[in-house]
């Protein structure tokens, strides 16, 4: 999980990231975040996130699981 939090800390333009954090609360979030989160799963971990996977997802631990690395 050591290169995975500043890879969605980087994406979410944040200074950093904890494991609870929940990345749809920051004041910038967009779709564009999302895409790229879904993006980075794929490309990095070659997992294909399913939209609606992605929506069920609230903290930065749920994504971590999916790609494996929690």
């Amino acid at each position: 999980m050591e290169e995975f939090l500043p890879k969605i800390a980087e994406i979410l333009e944040v200074e950093s990231v904890t494991p609870d954090f929940k990345f749809r609360s920051i004041d910038e979030w967009d779709s564009l975040k999302g895409f790229s989160i879904i993006v980075l799963m794929e490309s990095d971990y070659g997992k294909e996130m399913p939209v609606d996977t992605f929506l069920a997802c609230e903290t930065v631990e749920d994504l971590a699981k999916f790609a494996g690395v929690a």
